[in-house]
C-alpha cells in the first residue's frame, strides 16, 4: 500500500502528463487559442493563462491542505501506511473493521471510538483506510488527487473541478474542430476497389498527422464530462448541506437513517456554502444540530464504546512492543 506522498506524487505526475499533452495539442494545430498566441490578442490571452495556473494552484492546495485531519491522531503507528491486514494481523481475526476500512461502529453510530487515530471522532468525521486517518466532516477520497477531501480542502477542490471545467470546455470546442479539416477522401469517378486500396492508406497518414489532436479531443472531452457532473454535484450537495460521503451512504449512518434523506446539517443556502468556503470562521457544532433523540444515542454510544476500546488499544500497544 503506498504512502500519502507517493499517492500525491503520482496523481501529480499523471495530471502534469495530461495537461502537457492537451495543451500542446490546442497550441499546435491550427485552432482559435494558437492564433491568440501568434497575434498577441493579450485581452484573450492574459485571462486563459490567469485560468490555466488559477486550476493548477488549486490542484496544488487540494494535495497540501490538511483535509481536516481530526486533532490528536496518533496514526502514526504504521508509519502513515496502516491497512486492514497489518490491523487484523494486530487486533486478530475476531476485529470489528467494516470492509471498507472504516471503523464506524456496524449500525454506522454519529460517534465512535476510532482504534487507529485512538480517539473519539466528531460527528460527521470518517477514517480513510487509504490515508490512515481520520478527516473531519469527510467527502470522499480522490484518486485523481491522490488525497481525502474533507472540511479544511473542500473549497478548493470545488475551485479545482470548476475551473478545469472551464478550461476543458474551452480546449474541446477549440481543438474538435481540427479532426474535420484535411479528412482523407477519395475520387468519386474511381471504382470501388480502387477508391477502398486508395482510402485507407490515406485515412493512416490523416491519423498520424493528427494523432496528437485526436488524443487531445479524446481526453479534453472525457475531462469535460467528469468534471462538469463533479462541479454540478458538489454544488448541490454544499447549498443542500450534505456531504458526497452522507449522500451515497445516508441508509448506514444512524443519525441519517431516522430523517430519510433530510440532512440535519442544512443551516440554509448562504450558510451551507459559508461553512464549506470559511470551515475557519463558520464555527459549526455539527452534533448540535443533530435532533434530541439522537445526540442523546450518540452520547450513549460513546460511553459503551469507549470502556471496551480502551482495552482493545493496550492490547493493541503491548502486541506492538513485543513485535
Amino acid at each position: 500500500m503506498r504512502t500519502l506522498a507517493e499517492r500525491r506524487r503520482a496523481a501529480l505526475w499523471t495530471h502534469a502528463a495530461i495537461g502537457v499533452v492537451c495543451t500542446a495539442a490546442v497550441l499546435t494545430y491550427d485552432t482559435p487559442v494558437q492564433g491568440w498566441f501568434l497575434s498577441g490578442r493579450a485581452l484573450l490571452v492574459v485571462p486563459l493563462l490567469l485560468l490555466g495556473v488559477a486550476a493548477e494552484a488549486a490542484f496544488w492546495l487540494v494535495q497540501r491542505t490538511d483535509p481536516g485531519t481530526t486533532a490528536g491522531c496518533t496514526s502514526v503507528i504504521f508509519g502513515g501506511r496502516a491497512n486492514s491486514e497489518d490491523r487484523a494481523h494486530l487486533l486478530g481475526s475476531s476485529s470489528t473493521w467494516d470492509n471498507d476500512g472504516d471503523d464506524h461502529s456496524r449500525d454506522g453510530d454519529s460517534a465512535s471510538w476510532c482504534r487507529v487515530c485512538e480517539l473519539q471522532r466528531p460527528v460527521r468525521a470518517k477514517h480513510c483506510y487509504k490515508c490512515g486517518f481520520c478527516v473531519r466532516r469527510f467527502d470522499h477520497h480522490c484518486p485523481y488527487v491522490g488525497v481525502c477531501i474533507g472540511e479544511q480542502n473542500h473549497r478548493w477542490f470545488l475551485l479545482f473541478v470548476v475551473l478545469h471545467a472551464a478550461l476543458c470546455l474551452i480546449g474541446l470546442f477549440a481543438l474538435a474542430p481540427t479532426l474535420t479539416t484535411d479528412l482523407p477522401n477519395s475520387s468519386p469517378s474511381s471504382s470501388s476497389s480502387a477508391s477502398s486500396s486508395t482510402s485507407f492508406p490515406s485515412a493512416l497518414r490523416w491519423a498520424a498527422r493528427k494523432s496528437l489532436a485526436i488524443a487531445g479531443v479524446i481526453l479534453l472531452a472525457a475531462g469535460s464530462l467528469v468534471f462538469s457532473i463533479l462541479s454540478l454535484c458538489h454544488l448541490y450537495l454544499i447549498c443542500d448541506g450534505q456531504t458526497t460521503w452522507e449522500f451515497l451512504s445516508s441508509d448506514r449512518i444512524a443519525y441519517l437513517k431516522a430523517l430519510k434523506g433530510d440532512s440535519p446539517f442544512d443551516a440554509g443556502f448562504v450558510q451551507n456554502i459559508r461553512a464549506v468556503l470559511w470551515p475557519e470562521k463558520a464555527g459549526r457544532d455539527w452534533a448540535a444540530l443533530l435532533p434530541k433523540q439522537q445526540q442523546r444515542q450518540s452520547q450513549q454510544h460513546q460511553r459503551r464504546s469507549h470502556q471496551p476500546a480502551v482495552a482493545e488499544e493496550a492490547d493493541l500497544q503491548a502486541r506492538i512492543e513485543t513485535t
